[in-house]
């Protein structure tokens, strides 16, 4: 029953934000098509008649997509999207997703919904206000939403060209990827190379560096919990596998763990244990911004710059043709030509989530045009890629690698990217952090 319990809040938790979506959904398309569809609620207070039944609202936006007029259900298909005439689904989705709407609670969702539909109505065009004459068609498309699909409304103008729009949504300008899968997209599936023998003695030094600065620097009660697991006496021939491998040496406590009241926690796995215990900073160690340094130095040259960037590097190298010369920017960036700049552009392409149509990224005061992958194709020689990586190892350098691209010369977009273990110090993986920054005027050098 407790975990029923949880679903069903779950459960509610999922149909709160379906809620909230369905309604500015909707009443963001009726402001497109009517900018004073609100006016008596928002401006005059003639809200009375919902107020006592919030049915009456739900009922009257499901009512004007049945009805047949520029609001309707949409679905896509090959060419675009297009009206699907099924009743059915519109009630089934009203059904599931309205019955928390209050309008007493919820006033402020209707008060968003006018200022996004404001913003598409500057924004959108650009060049142009967009005013409901210029309109043919809205579709409402979130009942047939295909898995990965992002848009909720499709704007339809007279001549057929069509705006597919994410509602109160900001692009997102961070992500987390594991380091294998970028690996894997920016040089074609050498992430096995990772822990080859090349990089295992690097591995196996940081590995050791990481257990003795721990178990040295902690107090006396953490040393009797690690001491529970392994012999640190042999620390120097502990391997990078070996210690991944590492559970509590007691027989009685293989399965589950054994608890340890100073942490609140079972522990199986050694890891697990050294990498809480780095969390509890001061309170585990009595000098724990020296020992932090000095693991953020290990990590810089061991692993940012022997393993990472080397293996960026020489992936990176072997794209590159043995007769062809590489150019450097002034700022040091090296500009990316043939396999390497497609392999970049590819990550670029993969963060930004670039899909087969355009995207319109449309929120209260935001506003986001992702081209679709057409646009990257048509525009390839148009578009220049500069990349920045450590070119000689050195200690005063850390993991950074940034990309640059332009178009026609000028700046488009830059990226950041950040890798580091992944869910606590020295665990089996890593993920990289990618920071992405648009220029201001991005929406207007992508339209034209």
């Amino acid at each position: 029953m407790r975990y029923l319990k949880k679903l069903e809040l779950f459960l509610e938790s999922k149909k709160t934000r379906s809620n909230t979506s369905l309604i500015t959904d909707i009443t963001v398309c009726m402001l497109l098509i009517n900018p004073s569809f609100l006016d008596s609620i928002l401006d005059k207070g003639l809200q009375t008649r919902y107020v006592y039944n919030n049915s009456v609202f739900i009922s009257d936006l499901k009512n004007l997509i049945l009805k047949k007029n520029r609001l309707k259900l949409g679905i896509k298909e090959d060419k675009g999207y297009i009206e699907e005439d099924n009743i059915g689904k519109i009630n089934t989705y009203f059904n599931k997703f309205s019955k928390d709407f209050d309008i007493s609670k919820d006033y402020n969702k209707l008060v968003t919904a006018r200022d996004i539909a404001r913003n598409i109505q500057d924004k959108l065009l650009m060049e142009d206000k967009l005013v409901p004459d210029m309109i043919r068609n809205i579709y409402w498309v979130s009942p047939n939403k295909e898995k990965g699909s992002k848009e909720d409304i499709i704007l339809e103008l007279h001549g057929g060209k069509q705006y597919p729009i994410v509602i109160n949504s900001k692009i997102s300008t961070t992500k987390t990827k594991s380091f294998n899968t970028l690996i894997d997209i920016l040089l074609d599936d050498q992430a096995d190379k990772l822990y080859n023998d090349e990089y295992l003695d690097n591995w196996n030094h940081l590995t050791t560096t990481w257990f003795k600065l721990v178990y040295n620097s902690c107090k006396n009660d953490y040393k009797i919990m690690i001491d529970q697991f392994i012999d640190a006496t042999r620390v120097d021939s502990l391997t990078y596998f070996e210690y991944q491998s590492i559970e509590i040496q007691d027989k009685e406590f293989k399965i589950l763990g054994k608890f340890f009241p100073l942490m609140s926690k079972n522990y199986k796995e050694l890891s697990t244990l050294m990498s809480d215990i780095w969390k509890k900073k001061g309170t585990a160690m009595d000098n724990f911004e020296e020992v932090e340094k000095e693991w953020n130095d290990a990590k810089k040259i061991t692993l940012n710059n022997k393993i990472i960037e080397h293996l960026i590097i020489e992936g990176l190298n072997k794209l590159i043709d043995d007769n062809e010369e590489v150019e450097e920017t002034t700022e040091g960036f090296l500009i990316a030509t043939d396999n390497v700049k497609m392999r970049l552009l590819k990550v670029i392409v993969d963060i930004m989530n670039v899909e087969d149509i355009d995207i319109y990224y449309m929120g209260k005061n935001s506003s986001y045009h992702v081209p679709s992958t057409k646009w990257f194709r048509e525009n390839y020689e148009r578009i220049n890629v500069e990349y920045d990586y450590h070119q000689k190892l050195s200690e005063d350098k850390d993991s950074q690698f940034r990309i640059n691209i332009e178009l026609d010369n000028k700046p488009l977009i830059s990226l950041e990217l950040f890798t580091g273990f992944a869910t606590g110090e020295m665990s089996n993986r890593l993920t990289t952090k990618m920071k992405i920054q648009y220029e201001s005027d991005f929406n207007y050098k992508i339209k034209n």
